[in-house]
């Protein structure tokens, strides 16, 4: 693994800090139909040391520098060293100062079409490394991802729902696997979405797909699907599959719920049998659509009978299945990235975007050095987890005051230990 594969390259973001003060969204067709019916420097270091300092818990910042616990313990020497010898506190929390641009070398005009200028050098870096990762696999997932803040921020958002429900929105597309492919961020009347005609969920769907192989299978929830977009896609030669909001699809009647039992479900196409459509009850109803996969062959899940008390058998069409072994790819990026987040407590919204980009990075780097392991066909127990994986880079990106780091180093990263410990 060498510097590049690393999410982004650091050097290009290190000379441009500064020191500062601081459409139509439904469908409306009538030709629906069951488808029988048809026929470097301190600033440097912080981000750095934030890799060590993410991965163990203390009840303050502060506590990093303390060599001892209230209860007379020693402090892990995985802490209290390396912070001790690359930054002094003072100049850890000088972080909040952090700037990426020199706010006087961005005109007004910018200012005003761009609500993340303070941050999108960084932006840039991180989603530049992000399209380099080869389209190697055929399912793929958008969800909207959170960044905390609870601080003042012109495109905050809530978003209900969610574990962190209040902060900046992040549209991403990933591998099924959790792998982030590209990304944009939420800015409102000013987010740069080249075709909004479809409605702004559409719109995001399309310009996520931009980056990846004609026949991939993307996967996304209500928020995005209507069936103008499926059809859209259809033409760009990538197939959808999604859940929709009821009142989006008016070319069909289906069953009433209380007339469906679980397990029940029942399938209606389009006259040109390219899009389908399938109402399903389990616990509740859900209306899915698809332009790649229908309810044939059927699938036995196991589900939870509160009435029984007992797991019983419920049959499930093909579509929903696929869909949920594919869906949760963004899921299980912010899960990984929520395990060992970076966190300070700042109500600045640039540097926690900043800290974000930082952790979306470094899950992005682990993802592919377990791929790298994969193809070389290492042994599981030589493969370090995701603490490990942390720890180990922030080691050798810090170096501590034993030796001096050079720029050559970061091209001996494949010499890495197999294991941090």
């Amino acid at each position: 693994m060498d510097r590049n594969n690393l999410a982004f390259d650091p050097d290009a973001i290190m000379d441009q800090l500064a020191d500062s003060d601081l459409g139509e969204d439904f469908d409306d067709d009538n030709d629906w139909h069951p488808p029988g019916q048809l026929t470097n420097s301190s600033s440097d270091n912080e981000d750095k040391q934030e890799a060590r300092n993410s991965t163990v818990a203390s009840p303050s910042s502060s506590n990093k520098w303390i060599r001892r616990r209230f209860v007379g313990k020693p402090m892990p020497t995985l802490i209290s060293e390396p912070t001790e010898e690359v930054l002094t506190p003072s100049e850890y929390f000088d972080r909040v100062n952090l700037h990426i641009v020199d706010k006087g070398s961005v005109s007004p005009e910018i200012q005003t079409q761009n609500k993340l200028w303070l941050v999108q050098p960084l932006i840039d870096a991180v989603r530049g490394r992000c399209l380099q990762i080869p389209r190697d696999q055929s399912h793929f997932s958008i969800d909207e991802q959170m960044v905390p803040l609870l601080g003042k921020c012109p495109v905050r958002q809530l978003v209900k729902g969610k574990p962190r429900p209040v902060g900046l929105k992040n549209y991403v597309v990933t591998s099924s696997k959790g792998l982030v492919l590209d990304f944009e961020l939420h800015q409102g009347d000013t987010t740069p979405l080249s075709d909004r005609s479809l409605g702004l969920g559409p719109a995001i769907v399309l310009r996520l797909i931009n980056t990846l192989p004609r026949g991939s299978f993307v996967y996304f929830d209500r928020y995005f699907t209507t069936i103008p977009l499926l059809e859209k896609m259809l033409t760009l030669g990538i197939e959808g599959t999604g859940t929709i909001i009821t009142n989006r699809f008016k070319g069909y009647q289906f069953p009433k719920d209380s007339s469906m039992n679980r397990g029940d479900y029942h399938e209606v196409v389009n006259n040109k049998k390219d899009i389908c459509v399938i109402k399903w009850k389990d616990s509740k109803t859900v209306l899915t659509c698809s332009t790649a996969i229908g309810a044939l062959p059927l699938h036995k899940v196991q589900r939870y009978d509160k009435v029984t008390k007992s797991y019983i058998e419920v049959t499930c069409p093909d579509m929903i299945k696929n869909y949920n072994e594919h869906m949760g790819g963004v899921d299980v990026s912010d899960q990984m990235m929520e395990v060992y987040r970076s966190w300070h407590k700042t109500r600045k919204w640039p540097i926690k975007l900043i800290m974000h980009l930082f952790d979306l990075a470094m899950v992005n780097s682990w993802y592919e050095y377990r791929q790298s392991c994969d193809r070389n066909k290492v042994k599981n127990s030589n493969i370090m987890d995701f603490l490990d994986f942390k720890i180990c880079v922030s080691d050798f990106l810090l170096g501590g005051s034993t030796r001096k780091r050079t720029r050559e180093e970061f091209e001996e990263m494949a010499k890495m230990p197999s294991t941090s410990h």
